[in-house]
């Protein structure tokens, strides 16, 4: 039996191997025929697995034939599943025998367990918790094949070859699925290196020690008219270029390979075949070998025909742009990287009162920024971060920044950082003190809108809009974090007898009654009181369990009751309320808006129906939870 099995051990990773070498010559490839492929060698194997199979009856085999098909399902999908189980299929036939249904059964399971796992990864490579998940579906799955036969003879079949089986099974998916992973991840990483060498728009290249080509991307060789890389290995730049040039390219290179030093950014200029001049920078670095021996350089260059373009209009430009800074209105200034102010013009100094006597040509910002603090000319400075302070300023010189300043009299002043070429950076300061005063009545008045558009007139309590964005936002909340909600709808009892019988003035002034009361009974800042329309109101309790809403009605209840305000409309003599609660338990994911108010308003009705001046709740429960009044 052992020899068989591994046999067929040896099978699998015989393919497995054939196809991690082979799928680096399908570089290329469409991944339909890449899976088809896949499928092809994966089937192969199952066909070679089956033909040393061992044979526990006649016609009923045993072997690791689904590991192979499993693992074609599970990396190559549907398709490549597809065409390595219908070569199993079709050799299992022709080998025949009473086994031949059951090794159908078994081999139509794998497809399906190996392109379930496929849809599982949802196209990313395996982790090990799921090809541990896969290992082990695919080693059971023949198993289920075996229901087919007889109940002796599958008993049997497991008793003397399960175990073995399964095992080999398991580490045989297992093995098969890392090492493919681990074969697909070194096929990418050398696409990926090779792609990136290949489309980088700048000129990449290798040479040796003789300064000949070894290898270079396609940007390269089409700059010297080659539509092939290959064909630009083993050539020099004498072969390439003017001798002149390609002398004093040698030199550098042999120079860089001899001491070892590397080049940065070496500007040259060459006349394209339009007779128009480009600017190239070029940065070398010589390659070292495992000794630390130079064997050769690379090199990078990158055309900046469009940067010495503009540093060429900056200084054409450079009387113009002293016109137009004494003109402007903004102050501008210039500074280097370290903080030296090489300009600024007269509204620059003029915007800052107090430093303004600083802020000349070669003074450095740091010591311009401190003077700031210690004259008191910018408000809001931690003093014990003025060191922090001045760092992040001096480093927006070279990042930029946008920020907004307010001085010691109330001006605020926009001051915006920009770096430009040759290591400096300019500032440009605006006086925004009128747009931040019209921003602060802006806002006021904008809250003051929000306010509005949220609270209910007569009452003071949130309005209904409120009420609709407040509930649905505390059924999301509630939902994801499964905590509980509950809602209570209260009505004020012969409302309409009270308005027709004192008048709607006096109506509007019980409601307002009312509604303070209930909200000096709601303690919670969590917990929120709306008026939901006419005289009903709502109480919207997130976090609070049936019993607590429970407890909280009640007490609200007694509350209106107790103010004794006379009611001669109504069998009670004095205004009362009635109560319906809803609630969502913990437990209940399913939440709707719609549902908890129409469970609410059930709740209160039921409550009216039991005489008013009580509470109720929609669950089974208010039966035994409604007190009498």
């Amino acid at each position: 039996m052992w020899h068989e099995l591994i046999a067929n051990f040896a099978i699998v990773g015989l393919f497995i191997s054939l196809w991690a070498h082979l799928q680096d010559r399908l570089l290329g490839t469409p991944s339909l025929e890449r899976n088809i492929i896949f499928g092809a060698v994966m089937g192969a194997g199952a066909v070679a697995s089956i033909a040393l199979a061992i044979q526990f009856q006649p016609g009923i085999l045993f072997d690791l034939r689904c590991t192979l098909i499993a693992v074609a399902g599970f990396i190559g999908g549907p398709v490549a599943a597809l065409v390595a189980g219908a070569a199993a299929i079709a050799y299992r036939l022709a080998l025949g025998g009473a086994g031949v249904s059951s090794g159908i059964v078994g081999i139509g399971l794998t497809m399906a367990i190996g392109s379930a796992f496929y849809l599982a990864r949802r196209k990313q490579l395996p982790g090990m918790g799921l090809s541990l998940l896969f290992a082990g579906a695919a080693s059971i799955v023949p198993f289920i094949g075996l229901a087919t036969l007889a109940d002796d003879l599958r008993l049997q079949a497991i008793a003397n070859y399960g175990p073995a089986l399964l095992g080999l099974s398991f580490l045989a998916s297992l093995l098969a699925v890392i090492l493919i992973v681990h074969a697909r991840k070194r096929e990418e990483a050398s696409s990926l290196i090779a792609a990136s060498l290949s489309q980088a728009p700048d000129y990449l290249y290798v040479k040796d020690r003789e300064s000949r080509f070894v290898t270079a991307n396609q940007a390269v060789a089409s700059f010297h008219g080659f539509s092939n890389v290959g064909a630009l290995s083993g050539l020099t730049d004498f072969e390439l270029s003017p001798s002149e040039r390609a002398k004093g390219l040698y030199d550098i290179e042999q120079q860089i390979m001899q001491t070892g030093q590397s080049v940065h950014d070496l500007e040259e200029m060459l006349i394209d075949a339009a007779g128009n001049p480009s600017w190239f920078s070029t940065s070398k670095v010589p390659l070292r070998n495992g000794d630390g021996k130079v064997i050769g350089l690379a090199g990078v260059t990158r055309d900046v025909t469009e940067r010495k373009a503009m540093e060429k209009e900056l200084v054409e430009n450079r009387d113009l742009l002293d016109f137009v800074l004494k003109e402007m209105s903004d102050g501008l200034a210039l500074f280097q990287h370290d903080g030296t102010l090489v300009f600024c013009n007269d509204q620059y100094r003029a915007l800052f009162a107090r430093t303004s006597d600083l802020r000349v040509p070669g003074a450095n910002l740091a010591d311009i920024l401190r003077e700031v603090y210690e004259r008191g000319e910018q408000v809001d400075i931690d003093p014990d971060r003025v060191d922090e302070w001045i760092g992040m300023i001096m480093n927006s010189l070279k990042s930029g920044s946008d920020e907004e300043v307010h001085l010691f009299d109330g001006r605020w002043l926009h001051v915006r950082t920009k770096p430009v070429s040759g290591d400096r950076a300019t500032v440009v300061v605006s006086d925004i003190s009128t747009i931040k005063s019209a921003e602060r009545e802006m806002y006021k008045l904008t809250e003051q809108l929000k306010l509005l558009a949220r609270t209910d007139g007569l009452t003071g309590l949130l309005n209904r809009r409120a009420f609709d964005e407040l509930l649905g936002s505390e059924l999301n909340r509630t939902e994801r974090t499964r905590a509980p909600l509950s809602l209570i709808m209260l009505d004020i009892d012969r409302f309409k007898a009270f308005n027709d019988h004192y008048g709607h003035p006096a109506g509007d002034a019980c409601l307002q009654r009312v509604a303070r009361t209930v909200q000096q009974q709601v303690r919670s800042p969590v917990d929120s009181v709306v008026r939901y329309g006419g005289e009903e109101i709502c109480i919207v309790l997130p976090d609070t369990g049936e019993d607590g809403a429970y407890r909280l009605a009640e007490r609200i209840r007694k509350s209106i009751r107790d103010l004794a305000l006379e009611h001669q409309g109504s069998e009670k003599g004095i205004v009362t309320v009635s109560l319906g609660i809803a609630n969502y338990a913990d437990a209940e994911t399913a939440r709707s808006a719609l549902e908890l108010v129409s469970r609410a308003d059930e709740a209160l009705y039921r409550a009216k129906d039991a005489g008013r001046d009580r509470v109720a709740g929609w669950s089974k429960r208010q039966q035994s939870r409604m007190p009498a009044a």
